[in-house]
């Protein structure tokens, strides 16, 4: 099964950024005549997100790219780059925000390398009881039909060693 990214939420999350990129210019409209920085750091830092949204979301959604592949033997998230076997899974839970939280057998895997990294690692492993998150409100697909694929898979692939996962 293959997952496309959703065009309207992306065009959505982009329309939403430029409309707040045009709120915040507009009432900083007076500052921008006078002589502080201020305002253009803030607009810079805006028009990043914005390019940034573009980047990760709007561009590979009209393209067409898979964000979300899953086969018999494995589950690729393009999202994050990350391919993980069916086997490595210990447990997958969907939250009912639509995010698809995976367990693995060996956690210390997915430990960060670097500092920058334990700030979403942290807050993923206390929010969703694992730094593995696959967020669907930007996928094509419902978050229910894709959680339900990949426990097929899972068992599927799991029924070896007599662990099916409760729905």
């Amino acid at each position: 099964m293959k997952v496309t990214y959703s065009k309207f939420m992306a065009c959505a999350l982009a329309v939403a950024e430029i409309g707040l990129l045009a709120a915040y210019s507009y009432s900083y409209r007076k500052d921008l005549t006078a002589h502080t920085w201020t305002p253009y750091v803030a607009g810079f830092i805006m028009a990043g997100i914005l390019l940034t949204i573009i980047y990760r979301n709007v561009v590979p959604a009209f393209k067409n790219a898979v964000a979300l592949e899953m086969n018999e033997h494995q589950l690729i998230n393009n999202t994050d780059n990350r391919t993980l076997d069916w086997t490595e899974i210990k447990k997958i839970h969907l939250f009912d925000s639509g995010v698809i939280s995976i367990e693995l057998h060996d956690a210390e895997a997915l430990r960060p390398v670097t500092m920058l990294g334990y700030l979403p690692y942290g807050l993923s492993k206390l929010m969703y009881r694992s730094p593995l998150v696959i967020g669907t409100r930007m996928l094509n697909n419902k978050a229910t039909v894709i959680h339900e694929t990949m426990l097929q898979y899972w068992n599927a692939a799991n029924l070896h060693r007599n662990v099916i996962c409760p729905r």
